[in-house]
């Protein structure tokens, strides 16, 4: 009976932390990292765009990957300090590998909420873009709740097809304008000191 007790807690704290995610507008995709896994790491380090995801290698070899380039470095986010590193923390926390000695942490919708007085939860990289006269990500027919089944099913096998290869490189391609729109949002603010 406790057992039972427990597991129905677990599933309606669980159920509570997807409505809390949906309400306060994050990505759908939040569903696959907070609950389950991470399927794709994308960063740039020496000018060098990389990404690790699902289809080559496993999440723990992402996140080591991650932990190791990262260490010593300053890194860019945007909305990272409420979703992308804390995800990253808790999944490295479950393979028991230590996030290291990151220099610095940059989220640049810090900024965005501070200059133009925007509550956090209604900051997006696309708002910033816009008002920073950067072209917003131009692969908005990306669906973030599917890119982790597209992910499972590929790496599974269950979905090899041509369609499957080419729904992955719409993703990494997504993958790619958010890092560049987040490079040209923080070149943008450190110019002027907002950073």
């Amino acid at each position: 009976k406790a057992n039972l007790e427990h597991q129905e807690k677990f599933e309606a704290d669980k159920a509570d932390k997807i409505s809390k995610i949906v309400a306060e507008g994050s990505e759908i995709s939040a569903l696959d990292v907070w609950l389950n896994r991470i399927c794709i790491v994308g960063y740039k380090l020496d000018g060098k765009l990389i990404q690790l995801h699902e289809a080559k290698m496993n999440e723990q070899q992402m996140l080591s990957r991650f932990v190791s380039d990262a260490s010593g470095k300053t890194i860019v986010t945007a909305n990272g300090k409420t979703f992308d590193m804390i995800c990253i923390q808790i999944h490295c926390a479950k393979y028991g590998i230590h996030l290291g000695a990151v220099n610095r942490h940059i989220d640049i919708l810090d900024a965005f909420g501070k200059v133009w007085g925007f509550k956090k939860e209604v900051a997006s990289l696309d708002k910033l873009s816009v008002a920073l006269g950067i072209e917003p990500n131009k692969y908005q027919d990306v669906n973030p709740a599917e890119i982790g089944s597209i992910f499972r099913n590929y790496s599974s096998g269950i979905n090899r097809t041509e369609e499957s290869v080419n729904e992955i490189k719409k993703i990494l391609a997504y993958n790619a304008e958010d890092i560049r729109q987040t490079e040209e949002c923080y070149y943008k603010l450190n110019a002027v000191g907002l950073i």
